[in-house]
């Protein structure tokens, strides 16, 4: 019995000299912050009360829209100019926006106790609305380019079939159209109950492994860690990972127990529209399957899908994070949105016909 202890007091001094050597070798690799700054923020109203931002890149041509993913931040899109959509968009010549939704830290409820009382409809029938009438009355033009990730890109779909006069054109990215195709991560939400209300803290739970670097399980799900720089992990980590209303992980229960997108009532999200779009998808996306991805074919007709990987001529299999965030967005995913959005937004961004009624979305005071 002695012996046994021995080897167990061993044992465990063993995995805490290993566990205190990768402390230190985390140590070494630090966080990188946010380096880029908007030339404004405009406050924005939406009809229900709550005041949004958005984060304006100007540039002399047409409009374009960014939104950002479920529990994230406006740094999907202006974290670092190294890995920055926004920038890359505003070097090529377009008005950038990037928006800021309802629940993430630069929104404000119009009260408190209601921070966390929304759901995905609230995205849809307040706060896209007031986003894109927003970016229209300032940029004084009648359609705007509509670029979305993840969740951003589902809001750009149901956007597409409710203001299909003011998107010009949309490229969805990592966003699903179905949910036929269904991993294990899908199966373990479907199987944790949400209770009670508020939120989930998904900020703390990510920023608890941050330090690992590419070795941190979320990173492995999310991306394809060798494309994503581990200073640049541990800063996405810590500043642009925010915490989901509970009511938002509800809806998302039932559209997995469903397998399609719905709304709160239970009936189809996602409405037929005429508007370009581009659907990119990583080819090694854990999160959104690629045929989820590209079934939105088949409810956008004028529609292009593109996966992402080494088997169709790219430098790697993206997966869901990386694809706007990695080492190689910026040589091979960023050029794809920029010219798609190049083929149509030349008569989509018009100035706007002084006749037309004034936007929804006012500017907040």
């Amino acid at each position: 019995a002695a012996g046994f202890t021995v080897r167990r007091v061993a044992a465990r001094n063993r995995r805490l000299r290993a566990a205190a050597a990768l402390g230190l070798l985390a140590g070494c690799v630090h966080r990188l912050p946010p380096a880029m700054a908007p030339a404004e923020v405009v406050p924005v109203r939406t009809d229900d009360g709550w005041t949004l931002a958005l984060r304006h890149y100007p540039g002399p041509g047409a409009p374009v829209l960014l939104v950002h993913g479920m529990s994230a931040s406006h740094h999907n899109f202006d974290f670092r100019p190294e890995v920055s959509l926004a920038d890359d968009l505003r070097l090529r010549g377009f008005d950038v926006w990037v928006a800021v939704l309802r629940g993430d830290p630069g929104s404000r409820p119009p009260d408190p106790a209601r921070r966390w009382a929304f759901d995905f409809d609230d995205h849809v029938d307040h706060d896209v609305p007031a986003l894109v009438d927003a970016v229209l009355a300032r940029s004084g033009r009648a359609r705007l380019g509509f670029v979305g990730h993840s969740m951003g890109g589902i809001l750009l779909y149901a956007a597409m079939g409710r203001q299909p006069e003011r998107i010009a054109a949309g490229v969805a990215i990592s966003a699903p159209a179905t949910l036929a195709e269904q991993r294990a991560v899908h199966r373990l939400v479907r199987a944790s109950p949400v209770i009670g209300r508020g939120r989930i803290r998904n900020r703390a739970a990510v920023r608890a492994t941050a330090w690992l670097g590419r070795a941190s399980p979320v990173a492995r799900l999310l991306a394809e860690p060798a494309d994503m720089d581990p200073a640049m992990i541990r800063g996405l980590a810590h500043f642009a990972v925010t915490d989901l209303a509970k009511g938002v992980q509800r809806q998302v229960r039932r559209w997995l127990a469903a397998g399609a997108i719905l709304d709160r009532e239970g009936r189809p999200l996602l409405r037929p529209s005429e508007v370009p779009l581009l659907v990119l998808t990583g080819a090694g996306d854990k999160i959104v399957p690629s045929a989820d991805a590209e079934a939105a074919c088949a409810l956008f007709p004028d529609c292009t899908a593109l996966r992402l990987g080494r088997a169709t001529g790219y430098s790697a299999d993206f997966g869901h994070i990386d694809i706007v965030l990695g080492t190689r967005s910026r040589a091979e995913v960023y050029p794809l949105v920029g010219d798609f959005l190049n083929r149509h937004l030349d008569a989509g961004g018009a100035l706007a016909d002084p006749a037309e009624p004034s936007p929804r979305g006012e500017p907040g005071r």
